[in-house]
């Protein structure tokens, strides 16, 4: 009977092993499968990063060279009054836009402000 006992429990820890074997497998093929799928996904999102990076470098060669013409075309019109074909070059001096201004406030006064302004 000590035998049998004996064969039974190398039976049960055999089932146990080849039991325990087996579903650590399949954990790990599980875990190898997601591990694959997350390499592949790296990997083109690192191509997508890489494809944005040139184009954001692209599009700020463009806006730079852009920006240059830009600002130098704007300085060459406000301080050496160039103009286009067919524009006008219009100047506004500073006393002209005061004045304006004085008589925008000078509007805007009702009444009473304008009484107080009179009076002493």
């Amino acid at each position: 009977m000590t035998r049998k006992k004996k064969k039974r429990n190398i039976d049960v820890v055999l089932v146990f092993v080849v039991f325990a074997v087996l579903l650590l497998s399949y954990i790990n093929f599980n875990i190898w499968q997601e591990r694959v799928e997350k390499i592949a996904k790296i990997e083109s999102l690192e191509e997508k990063i890489e494809r944005e990076t040139l184009r954001q470098d692209y599009l700020k060669a463009e806006v730079g060279s852009y920006d240059k013409m830009e600002v130098i075309e704007q300085i060459a019109r406000e301080q050496l009054l160039l103009r286009r074909e067919g524009e006008e070059v219009v100047v506004i001096s500073r006393e002209e836009e005061e004045e304006e201004e004085e008589e925008e406030i000078e509007e805007e006064k009702d009444f009473w402000d304008r009484l107080l302004d009179v009076l002493p």
